[in-house]
């Protein structure tokens, strides 16, 4: 890493590919022209704070210098780098950990680490007069491919990904704390903003985390591995400075001694703070005259008993898993109430009643089935995943990631009656509709943390709608708040929530193709299904209601036994990683059950596919799928995707993807140069290759990046998967167990019971008899002992 010597070329970057300001661009940093080998901006670029330079312009600037500066600030979605400017500082100050996270650059003299945080004051820290860490807020910095006036290029730092992440505002205030202990530097002490303590902070978390790994104390900060459940720390990254705070540089997570309790046992910062006072490590408040308050829509105690709110007969109360209601609570010297208001009147927020016993989780499931089945018309197994999706709203506090539950389609296709549908059973549904700006989404998911049911069409702009795709890309993982400073107070920071659970209506796809991976969607269509009110009788309210009571009796029974850990159960199964994380939710409610996780993997693997043949419909997809039909033309030992090999043989060029394109795929404007543009943003690159007596431009084909890129753009190289279940004769021939979808009521064939039939028993003889959860049971354990 030190020095400027000539290994390090190999990862620097050509501007002659555009790989590195391509990149850039699409993450939305504002980019300006520096002087050749110079940090002085060729043009004047006040501007480019508040706009974006036009692809046109970049264009027309590359053709004067090779050297380019990022825009920090708000033009760059909060883009801020850290100037780090003495190569040694790095390893001094234990930054290795940032690196494995965000963008790191090499400098001449140093390195610039890239992250993005809410407009950060600038800073510059010192050492004998000269600058040795600046935080730049705002202002310019010199990008990867540019160099400076010795000619020596800044580079990407080879170990660090190709990514900004987002922190915490306490990373600066940490950064600077362990500058300052390594330069014996002291800082007078801030006010405390955590909770009063009755000792200082390190001894706090040594109380829960035990034995601190690799502890140092460097006067006004101490270093440690990070003692949080789930961060496999390898170098000490946890820095804890002051009396009353806490950082950790590897899983970029800070702040109090309340937060590290939350952190460390995964609960709410109120049952944290409870757990710290039922401890004795919170100092009582003289100055408070009055009981404090607490508003809330649940409650958890630090031995884990929860209690809900209910709204029975125009009261909202608490209730315990026993069935016992409060209308208020008094847990380790607070008190709890109710939220009341509007809402709940007005039907915005959808609450149980009471508690409902229900038979069995297969027996509830069905009757959720059923319930989707008897007022709206959407696919068989789209009815199966809108039930698990209500399962899951009321356990998601457990997790750590959530899909989004969309239907996509026309006026008069039935999308409302969906989210009528659907919306109304998941957890603490919040119905936003009619003119709704963003603001109030925010303040809704602070107060009630439930199930936000939006139609996209009821936003009244463009700006709008834009906001609310923001926080449907934040709000998927736990974790990912929107950070904002106040207009009238710039120093002040908003952090608004977004995760949880998320049911969407809207008539066309998402522009963002990562925000349309994290959508399980049903396309809509007119139904032909007479039985169907076309308006919702006094009976879909009422059964509405038994079942949200049922799903309460749910939520207490099985919270506690969800293993989020269990959503690692999709491993082994060949879908995009971006698709497992968004489904991985389902896994613990789906994994006990052996024939529905079946079913649940191959839906997975058929939407992996279509996902697959969307993106071949594009520019970039045609030409992934011409350079595919050119390979299997020149290489007859290609059957698939994993036969990929040797592929430095096979001269292909621009040309010759512009002719398969305009022959075969009817993309008439292709031609050499556009597709030159599309390989270098796809990471493949060109070279000058005689080839008979011409010289032409040659496609670089490296075998592994070629089998990602046809596999995330070729259908065809997903002909040959076979189904989770498989397909054999054999398995024909045996008795065998099927889902019934829809889920009807009769009398089961198998033990006479009238009850839910939700089961297909297909004997030797393939004849098929309809049966309920309990004889499925009972035959999938004969069925298993047979072999």
């Amino acid at each position: 890493m030190g020095g400027n010597s000539n290994t390090n070329k190999s990862f620097s970057v050509s501007f002659s590919e555009l790989s590195e300001i391509d990149w850039l661009v699409s993450e939305g940093i504002s980019v300006v022209p520096l002087k050749p080998k110079s940090k002085e901006p060729l043009i004047k670029w006040k501007e480019y704070q508040e706009r974006r330079p036009t692809r046109e312009e970049i264009e027309r600037w590359k053709q004067q210098t090779t050297n380019f500066a990022a825009v920090c600030g708000k033009v760059s979605n909060n883009l801020v780098i850290i100037d780090i400017d003495r190569e040694e500082l790095f390893s001094k100050l234990e930054l290795g950990p940032v690196a494995t996270k965000t963008k790191v650059d090499k400098t001449p003299h140093g390195y610039h680490i890239w992250v993005r945080s809410p407009l950060p004051k600038n800073r510059v820290l010192k050492w004998q007069g000269k600058p040795e860490i600046e935080v730049k807020a705002n202002g310019l910095a010199v990008i990867a491919g540019s160099e400076n006036e010795a000619g020596v290029l800044y580079e990407h730092f080879p170990t660090s990904p190709r990514k900004i992440a987002e922190v915490d505002p306490g990373f600066f205030d940490a950064l600077e704390a362990v500058w300052r202990g390594y330069r014996g530097l002291t800082k007078k002490a801030a006010k405390k903003r955590g909770p009063r303590l009755k000792a200082g902070i390190l001894e706090v978390i040594k109380s829960y985390a035990g034995e601190l790994k690799e502890f140092t104390d460097y006067g006004d900060y101490k270093q440690c591995r990070c003692p949080l459940p789930g961060h496999e720390d390898q170098h000490p990254s946890f820095t804890i400075y002051g009396d009353d705070r806490w950082y950790c540089f590897g899983c970029q997570r800070g702040g109090d001694a309340i937060q590290f309790v939350s952190d460390f046992f995964s609960i709410s910062r109120g049952a944290a703070k409870e757990r710290l006072s039922s401890d004795g490590w919170l100092e009582e408040d003289e100055k408070k005259s009055k009981e404090e308050i607490i508003k809330t829509s649940k409650v958890e105690t630090s031995d884990g008993k929860l209690y809900e709110e209910i709204y029975r007969d125009g009261q909202a109360l608490f209730i315990d898993p026993e069935g016992n209601t409060y209308e208020e609570l008094e847990i380790g010297g607070l008190k709890y109430v109710p939220i009341s208001g509007d809402e709940l009147t007005e039907g915005a927020v959808l609450l149980p009643s009471g508690l409902e016993e229900y038979q069995d989780e297969k027996t509830l499931i069905a009757e959720i089935q059923a319930h989707i089945h008897k007022y709206v018309d959407v696919s068989p197994f789209f009815e199966r995943i809108a039930g698990y999706y209500i399962l899951m709203t009321w356990i998601y506090d457990r997790l750590n990631t959530l899909p989004y539950l969309r239907v996509l389609g026309d006026t008069g296709t039935g999308k409302s009656r969906f989210l009528d549908t659907v919306g109304r059973l998941c957890y603490k549904a919040t119905i936003v509709s009619g003119a709704i700006t963003p603001a109030p989404i925010y303040r809704l998911i602070r107060r009630w943390q439930g199930t936000i049911v939006i139609d996209e069409g009821d936003f009244r702009a463009s700006d709008e709608q834009a906001e609310v795709v923001k926080i449907l890309n934040c709000g998927f993982e736990r974790g990912r708040p929107v950070v904002r400073s106040q207009r009238d107070n710039p120093d002040t920071l908003q952090v608004l929530p977004t995760f949880g659970p998320k049911i969407i209506a809207s008539r066309k796809r998402f522009k963002d193709i990562a925000l349309e991976s994290r959508c399980l969607t049903e396309i809509t269509k007119e139904t032909d299904r007479a039985e169907i009110p076309y308006l919702l009788p006094r009976e879909f309210y009422e059964e509405e209601a038994r079942l949200r009571n049922m799903l309460l009796a749910f939520r207490f029974k099985k919270r506690g036994e969800i293993d989020p850990e269990k959503a690692q159960g999709l491993k082994g199964i060949d879908i995009e990683n971006r698709l497992k994380q968004t489904v991985s939710s389902f896994v613990p409610l789906v994994a006990s059950n052996e024939e529905v996780y079946r079913e649940f993997v191959n839906f997975l693997v058929g939407y992996n596919r279509e996902l697959i043949e969307e993106r071949a419909d594009t520019f970039e997809g045609g030409i992934v799928n011409a350079i595919w039909d050119l390979m299997k033309t020149n290489m007859e030992s290609i059957t698939n995707v994993t036969n990929v090999t040797n592929v430095t043989d096979v001269k292909i060029t621009p040309t010759d993807i512009s002719e398969v394109l305009i022959e075969k795929y009817g993309y008439t404007e292709a031609n050499p140069k556009k597709i030159g543009k599309v390989l270098r943003t796809l990471g493949i690159t060109t070279k000058r290759e005689k080839i008979g007596k011409k010289t032409k431009n040659v496609l670089v084909l490296e075998e592994r990046e070629l089998r990602k890129l046809i596999k995330k753009y070729v259908p065809a190289s997903y002909e040959g998967y076979e189904s989770y279940e498989g397909n054999g004769t054999e398995r024909q021939k045996k008795a065998r167990l099927k889902f019934h979808s829809p889920v009807e009521e009769g009398k089961c064939e198998r033990c006479g019971r009238e009850t839910w039939l939700d089961h297909e028993w297909i004997d030797e003889d393939g004849e098929v008899r309809y049966i309920c959860p309990e004889c499925a049971a009972e035959l999938k354990g004969e069925l298993k002992g047979n072999g």
